[in-house]
């Protein structure tokens, strides 16, 4: 099975999520709303494409807290993107 990352941009009202495959390559995006509902078709989503290896999320702290709390919860592997562009995500090594 394919390892995959998905890159998350946060906004207040909803986030951007594109998936990536190791080599860097844009699988597919999806915008989802910040609920609970939101996050659990985020992970359904990228699950499609492969193993979600990890996410990164943009501002974990700030919008993006409330699914960084989510993955955190659930166990699932996730680093603060710092404003990277998805494609940069994959140049980590995990």
């Amino acid at each position: 099975m394919n390892q995959i990352i998905v890159g998350v941009d946060t906004h207040k009202s909803n986030h951007i999520a594109v998936a990536i495959d190791a080599h860097g390559a844009r699988l597919g995006s999806m915008t989802i709303p910040t609920t609970r509902k939101g996050y659990n078709d985020l992970q359904t989503w990228g699950s499609q494409f492969g193993h979600v290896k990890a996410f990164g999320i943009e501002g974990a702290g700030s919008y993006g807290a409330g699914l960084s709390r989510d993955l955190q919860a659930r166990g699932i592997r996730f680093w603060t993107s710092c404003g990277q562009s998805p494609a940069a995500l994959s140049s980590w090594q995990i």
